[in-house]
């Protein structure tokens, strides 16, 4: 019997409209601590979006209705990616994981193209980074989910131990996790806003609701992207049910500390460098995990 969404649908939408700020806030207080500073309070990245939504005046332009739809729609379709994940975890039916899949390429490719509406050549440098970065991790993370999905239905329905399984569920678990973290846009990849360089244009740009709107969908986008991460992983552990859903809520503010931790760890990389070495891992993982595709397949 299929678990109802139906009388904590609204909640569920509120809470992932919310945590992704309170997260970010997290994740700054944390950088802090590890860098040895006090820090901002773990509310900050609130009092900023609402600040920037109530207070600042915006900054007119002549593209700002068009970056103004794009970021709605994306913020739109990153909530419908993370019901259609929430789906998949609780009710089960693949076709809703690529349901997810699909809804967040969408999102991420209209926020990335965000930039490239900015009539600045520093915002247009930046764009172009980001769709060469997204040419090569988001057809990863697609890949590499669907991959994870495909194989843990293979050990849930036909109850396999076979080791070459569980080899094919780490490989793509881990492609996963590395496209995972590339898509959330922390250092080495946060390659469009190259802070040395200043060529950050849509923070030059972009003022008042509609920066808020473009923080918030990176927020989200990060929000989305361990989220889709998770739901393969806590089925693992669980299988599809209700429990499974608070096992994700539980373990994303462990794999956003997790993500933050990394990002402090981590230099930044040149701008050409990082999806080069991003295709080369892919490739590599990507081989060894559909040739054990295929002898389990065959076996």
């Amino acid at each position: 019997m299929e678990p109802p969404l139906d009388n904590i649908l609204i909640p569920l939408i509120a809470l992932y409209a919310t945590i992704p700020l309170l997260l970010d806030g997290f994740e700054r207080k944390l950088k802090a601590a590890l860098q040895s500073r006090i820090g901002p309070p773990i509310t900050q990245t609130v009092y900023d979006v609402l600040k920037l939504l109530l207070v600042k005046e915006t900054k007119n332009q002549p593209t700002l209705p068009y970056v103004t739809l794009t970021l709605l729609s994306s913020m739109i379709i990153g909530l419908i990616a993370l019901y259609y994940a929430t789906l998949y975890i609780v009710q089960g039916a693949v076709i809703n994981m690529f349901y997810a899949l699909a809804l967040l390429a969408v999102f991420t490719s209209t926020h990335t193209i965000t930039p490239l509406l900015v009539p600045n050549p520093y915002s247009y440098i930046g764009g172009m980074r980001e769709v060469m970065l997204a040419v090569v991790n988001e057809a990863a993370f697609i890949t590499s989910i669907s991959l994870y999905t495909i194989t843990l239905q293979r050990v849930l329905f036909e109850r396999t131990t076979w080791i070459p399984v569980l080899v094919v569920i780490s490989l793509v678990a881990l492609a996963a996790f590395i496209s995972s973290y590339a898509t959330s846009s922390r250092v080495p990849f946060d390659i469009a806003e190259a802070e040395p360089e200043l060529a950050s244009g849509v923070f030059i740009e972009f003022s008042g609701r509609i920066l808020a709107l473009n923080i918030y969908n990176l927020l989200l986008r990060r929000l989305a992207a361990k989220f889709l991460v998770l739901a393969p992983t806590v089925i693992l552990i669980s299988g599809h049910s209700l429990i499974s859903l608070i096992l994700a809520l539980l373990l994303t503010p462990i794999m956003w500390a997790l993500y933050a931790t990394i990002a402090v760890i981590l230099g930044r990389s040149r701008v050409d460098i990082a999806p080069l070495t991003l295709a080369k891992i892919y490739i590599a993982l990507f081989l060894i995990s559909i040739t054990g595709l295929l002898v389990i397949t065959h076996a």
